[in-house]
């Protein structure tokens, strides 16, 4: 009896840990755009129509997407280089790497605690721009602020340089015991992914909006493939499964 109440409780104390987001009213799916689709320029414009139709749905709140997303799928990884340090290539600092797209952070409710979010105007046409989390501002930037700084991403030693435009919270990817990494993302305007996340703000239960999502993109484009339909309180409660 002792030992299982240790274990009720501490599985309480996991499910109480903030993950960095909201996961209430909160739906999230995966698509894959046609392979007929295949320019940067004809993924903007399929993104953009299909995020304002996902917009006009009723109930909606904001929309946005992402190449991983929090809880549900893998990460991937870069290492950065900060203008005006200069460090060996082999001893670069590796953070994670994503694409935010449209109003990610707003559809997730993830705070923005320094500078600005990502707009139109950091498009393909403009210089290149990134966003932070906290945990790699102290882990990359230590005590200096990283807003308006310049780093480049890859082993490319003559690659593009990108401003910092922002610092937004912590988010707790790998699970909810895991402590949060080092992220950083781009704005998917510069280069639009091909099989991303969907996340879906609601004003009320996002389930009930499942079929209607599945119903707009058969009215959309009946060759996109949307799939793996789920609440972010799903993807929650999933993360914790072995646990529970």
């Amino acid at each position: 009896l002792a030992g299982a109440g240790l274990l009720l409780r501490s599985f309480s104390t996991v499910m109480m840990i903030d993950p960095g987001f909201r996961p209430d009213n909160l739906l999230t799916l995966q698509m894959s755009i046609p392979y007929t689709v295949t320019t940067p320029e004809a993924r903007r414009a399929y993104y953009a129509e299909w995020f304002e139709r996902l917009e006009n749905i009723p109930g909606v709140v904001a929309v946005g997407g992402t190449t991983r997303i929090p809880l549900g799928s893998t990460s991937v990884t870069t290492s950065v280089q900060v203008q005006g340090k200069d460090v060996p290539q082999s001893d670069l600092p590796e953070v994670e790497f994503r694409r935010a797209m449209h109003d990610y952070f707003e559809a997730m409710g993830i705070p923005i605690l320094r500078g600005r979010g990502f707009t139109a105007e950091d498009g393909p046409n403009s210089p290149p721009t990134v966003i932070v989390n906290e945990a790699m501002a102290r882990r990359v930037f230590g005590q200096e602020d990283p807003v308006g700084q310049r780093i480049r991403t890859g082993p490319n030693p003559s690659g593009a340089w990108s401003t910092v435009i922002g610092v937004i919270g912590d988010i707790r990817h790998a699970g909810l015991e895991a402590p949060p990494s080092a992220e950083l993302y781009v704005n998917y305007l510069q280069n639009p992914p091909v099989s991303p996340f969907m996340a879906v703000r609601t004003d009320g239960d996002p389930a009930a909006l499942a079929e209607r999502v599945r119903a707009e993109a058969r009215s959309f484009d009946s060759r996109l493939a949307i799939f793996d339909i789920r609440t972010m309180q799903q993807i929650r409660a999933d993360s914790v499964a072995e646990r529970r």
